[in-house]
């Protein structure tokens, strides 16, 4: 009964006949409500408007029809998903004057809210460069797959401002739930106003340093030797031993020489009232690090390497449209493997890649550190001499490599000639000694392996079993 009333259900006319015709055969309300698994108010109130007004016909509801049409609704969500600052009165200014109705910014917010946008904090972070990404990923790449143990053994350390003005300004965003580190929804700043004070700190597993205040409120590379290296880190590097890892960042008091000479290591709850002064502000940031849980950093340092796997999961360069493709060819392998158990063994995988004779690999693999401008030039070849490789492996085996190569026997790159010439010379032939009414065949979107003359050249041996982009209707 408690689920029945839970659910607001409306009686249709017949029911409603019924009901009232066995109540005027004299039967009880208590009766008839049991007999049709509905509340005894229902019948009640039904039986009343009977007597009253002579029908049991249900009235319709006086409330007012909707502001926006289903239109006006994917307008108002595609204006703030263009401009996620903006906040509902100015969304609803646009709307009315676009439409040439009045919406008010309540109705602009119910919308928004069934649109899937909620207003929220902007995350906020410093600003970083196309640089910085790239270090990031390559480091996450490097300890992707560190284990507890060797994460132990790092002191995170880091010197950060805080002020006793607030900077939100109350600005507030509208981002769907499950998106708050999205690029679009953070805000970068490097710039902190008002008075305030610099501290340091440090956390590893099992442990942290002292809360360090600096008096002089910055921080240069002596007083980071004087103030931090020599009483906090030269403590736990000598009682951790060859194991300790010392990790900052690249601020420039860092990379002094004089640091570098003291390390000699390998680096790898709310307040009722806030504090309205320095002193204040430091006594309460000293307790705040005092009653941080250790648990608390425990958890952090352990969640490292999740961090780095989404660091680089968001860090693909992937265009909008790819990952749409991605994810319909993958649905349609899940498909076809519960049809066909092994399926993706019947796959005949192919590309090319080129190979460089004189080692070359990729320029931005070559790097000169230095702590000025080294000014040295490396002399490469304009044009090295290569050779362009095709290959094709399936579960039974690997079929090639074949060298692409003119007339004259010199090594020369691919393109749709040459790539059909391969086919019809070396790959179909291969084919004889296999199941080709089994096989499906796999390339990547290179224009030479789009052309429609490629195309039906490889469907005249594979017909529909062609995996190429543009070819699979997914």
């Amino acid at each position: 009964m408690a689920n029945n009333q839970s659910v607001r259900r409306h009686l249709d006319a017949f029911t409603r006949g019924r009901i009232i015709g066995k109540l005027e055969e004299g039967r009880s309300v208590t009766s008839v409500a049991a007999e049709f698994g509905i509340a005894h108010s229902i019948v009640s109130r039904l039986w009343r408007q009977f007597q009253t007004t002579g029908t049991a016909i249900r009235g319709f509801s006086s409330d007012r029809p909707r502001e926006t049409t289903p239109a006006d609704d994917r307008y108002i969500v595609l204006h703030a998903r263009r401009n996620r600052r903006q906040t509902a009165g100015e969304i609803a200014r646009h709307t009315t004057q676009a439409t040439g109705r009045p919406i008010s910014r309540f109705t602009v917010a119910r919308r928004l809210q069934g649109g899937g946008l909620f207003a929220r904090r902007p995350v906020r972070c410093v600003p970083l460069t196309p640089a910085h990404r790239r270090r990031r990923s390559l480091w996450c790449r490097e300890h992707r797959n560190w284990r507890d143990n060797e994460w132990g053994r790092v002191l995170f350390t880091d010197e950060s401002r805080f002020s006793l003005s607030n900077d939100s300004h109350r600005i507030l965003i509208w981002r769907e739930r499950g998106s708050r580190n999205h690029p679009s929804n953070i805000i970068e700043r490097d710039r902190y106003g008002g008075r305030g004070v610099l501290i340091w700190g440090g956390i590893m597993l099992g442990s942290r340093t002292d809360l360090h205040i600096f008096d002089a409120g910055s921080v240069n590379g002596t007083s980071y030797c004087n103030e931090i290296l020599l009483p906090y880190v030269r403590l736990f590097r000598g009682a951790m031993g060859l194991q300790f890892l010392f990790m900052d960042d690249n601020e420039p008091c860092h990379r002094t020489v004089a640091a570098k000479q003291l390390l000699e290591c390998r680096r790898l709850a709310a307040r009722t009232l806030p504090p309205v002064t320095i002193r204040e502000l430091r006594l309460a940031l000293q307790d705040e690090w005092a009653a941080m849980p250790q648990q608390l950093i425990d958890t952090l340092i352990l969640s490292m390497g999740r961090r780095c796997e989404t660091c680089l999961a968001f860090g693909l360069a992937i265009h909008q449209n790819d990952h749409q493709a991605r994810r319909r060819f993958v649905e349609w392998s899940q498909n076809e493997i519960a049809i066909v158990a092994d399926f993706q063994k019947r796959i005949l995988v192919s590309d090319e890649e080129h190979f460089w004779l004189n080692g070359y690999v990729n320029k931005q693999n070559c790097c000169i550190w230095s702590e000025a401008n080294p000014q040295v030039y490396v002399e490469t070849p304009l044009d090295p001499e290569k050779l362009t490789v095709w290959c094709a492996l399936w579960a039974g085996g690997i079929i090639g490599p074949y060298f692409f190569k003119n007339d004259e026997s010199h090594n020369v790159t691919v393109n749709g000639d040459r790539y059909r010439a391969m086919i019809t010379n070396f790959f179909i032939p291969e084919l004889n000694n296999h199941d080709v009414q089994e096989l499906w065949f796999q390339q990547d979107g290179a224009t030479c392996h789009t052309a429609r003359a490629t195309i039906d050249l490889l469907k005249d041996t594979f017909s529909d079993r062609l995996i190429s982009p543009g070819n699979l209707d997914l």
